[in-house]
């Protein structure tokens, strides 16, 4: 009975945090790719992607979700970036992609949000009601 209710409890405190979380992030737009270039990192992890002025993009450890949603694991690698969707995407072409990517419809890309702490980058969420399963958020060594 127990591990029931602990399992619940747990539960019920991920699905509070999902919902806090995305409770304060919003979509936004850039006004030009500028504000995007140099590191962006998942807090407590070694997860990182670097954006270049010539439209380059090296990644470590980025969920390999942003690439493939029924992806595992993670992706390191690099390749061309630009801005989408009217400053509201950051799309990604990976130059040795995930299996799986060609086969999709739209680019793989990171939303661009805004929250009380600023800019952030969206690893976007398949999951109903939430918006990003990671964010990623400017380090101070850009």
């Amino acid at each position: 009975m127990v591990v029931v209710v602990l399992g619940v409890t747990a539960g019920g405190i991920a699905h509070w945090v999902a919902d806090r979380l995305d409770a304060d992030v919003e979509f936004t737009e850039v006004s030009s790719p500028a504000a995007l270039v140099g590191i962006w990192r998942l807090d407590d992890t070694d997860t990182r992607i670097r954006f270049t002025a010539d439209r380059r993009f090296t990644a470590t450890g980025l969920p390999a979700e942003v690439f493939t949603p029924s992806a595992d694991g993670t992706f390191a690698g690099g390749g061309s970036w630009r801005v989408g969707d009217g400053g509201r995407s950051v799309d990604l072409k990976a130059d040795d992609p995930p299996p799986g990517t060609d086969a999709l419809a739209e680019p793989p890309s990171l939303g661009v949000v805004r929250n009380g702490d600023g800019l952030w980058l969206c690893v976007l969420s398949g999951s109903p009601g939430v918006l990003c399963d990671y964010l990623l958020r400017r380090a101070d060594d850009t």
